[in-house]
């Protein structure tokens, strides 16, 4: 019978180094509570996290082997397998563990829909935060995509920089705004994957896969 198993000792006989994983800058609320659950939920292991901007920046780590796990939104997660067949993901945390919800922000405060001749905040670099963009503008003429980081989306809109941009809702409530115009972004089936958290390994590493499943609940 098995009394008792040494974690830390397994691990070295399997994986012959600390897992270290990456997901995005704890700057709200709910990533620094899915920071901490992580670190409680792998606290048998030699676990450690990195914090990267950017879901792209973040297989870029899983893809070279600096990383053996990124978090990321359901959405990117399932757009790297697209574009990168060797990563799988592990496990799908369910909607509302990554941020509650994207809203739209205007500068003017009459607006609701994003119109011809806007200026919108376009974060390439973010696959959450480009195809949501797209997203909200499809269909509408001349509108001039600004290119600039997803977090400076705020400061660009209250210094008149542009027009309107998607942000996290989460970042918004937590750091006091109340002078801004939001308007909440449709839920539907498509932007829920934005919400929902999901932890992506290299489809080869089956080993590393199953332990997320046993020890991630």
């Amino acid at each position: 019978y098995i009394e008792a198993l040494d974690y830390r000792r397994l691990q070295e006989c399997s994986f012959n180094k600390e897992i270290l994983g990456s997901m995005p800058l704890p700057y709200s609320l709910c990533y620094q509570g899915l920071a901490t659950a992580l670190y409680q939920l792998m606290a048998p292991y030699a676990f450690n996290l990195v914090y990267a901007r950017g879901s792209g920046s973040r297989m870029k780590l899983l893809g070279s082997g600096v990383c053996q796990l990124a978090v990321c939104s359901l959405y990117a997660a399932e757009e790297a397998i697209r574009s990168h067949s060797q990563v799988e993901i592990a496990l799908d945390l369910g909607p509302g563990t990554y941020l509650t919800r994207h809203v739209l922000i205007f500068r003017d405060p009459e607006k609701k829909v994003i119109e011809s001749g806007m200026r919108v905040a376009y974060d390439r670099d973010s696959m959450d935060h480009r195809h949501l963009t797209e997203l909200v503008v499809s269909g509408v003429p001349n509108v001039n995509l600004t290119d600039m980081k997803a977090h400076q989306t705020i400061k660009a809109i209250q210094a008149g920089e542009v027009d309107a941009g998607v942000w996290n809702l989460d970042e918004i409530l937590e750091s006091g705004y109340t002078d801004l115009n939001v308007v909440p972004i449709p839920i539907t089936p498509e932007t829920a994957k934005y919400s929902s958290a999901a932890i992506v390994v290299s489809r080869e590493n089956q080993e590393l896969a199953q332990l997320l499943r046993q020890a991630i609940r």
